[in-house]
């Protein structure tokens, strides 16, 4: 049995050679980081993104999100942070990143428009009132004061409403 910490490099000189790596070096490849070996587990899943990098093949993104996997398994965070830097400028890398973005819009369409919701159903709640004390001569901020709500909430009802 060989040790891990030979099989990067072995795969690596396979490919340096124009040779195609098989099913089972690709395996190997991504198992280094258990095998053991003289090299450090950092050096081990860096060098095979490296190789998945440099020979992208149908698996490159299964590949790189396994050594992702061992990397938060087995490394402290400063040597996670040092290997997601390298996934991130990879295809898996920005299909994660537009993936989060995506997610983080829908996220804060969803709060926004519960938001909005809420505040207008308030300001409209508070829009008849307003208008009413303006009439009745009050200012802006004892209209505020009156009604327990924000001055800026009554002066966005005052621009809404184009009063003076």
């Amino acid at each position: 049995m060989k040790c891990g910490f030979q099989r990067p490099h072995q795969q690596e000189a396979k490919l340096a050679r124009g040779e195609e790596l098989q099913e089972t070096d690709w395996i190997d490849l991504i198992l280094s980081p258990v095998m053991g070996g003289d090299l450090a587990i950092i050096d081990r899943i860096t060098k095979g993104i490296e190789i998945t990098k440099e020979y992208p093949t149908a698996h490159t993104q299964d590949i790189q999100a396994m050594m992702y996997l061992f990397a938060t398994k087995f490394l402290d965070k400063e040597e996670v942070d040092t290997i997601k830097e390298m996934i991130k400028v990879t295809q898996l890398g920005k299909m994660l990143v537009e993936d989060g973005f995506k997610e983080g819009l829908e996220v804060g369409r969803e709060e926004g428009f519960e938001e909005g919701f809420e505040e207008g159903h308030e300001e409209g709640y508070y829009e008849g009132k307003v208008e009413l004390l303006h009439e009745m001569g009050l200012d802006r901020i004892q209209i505020a004061r009156k009604l327990e709500i924000s001055l800026g909430m009554v002066i966005c009802i005052f621009e809404r409403l184009k009063l003076e």
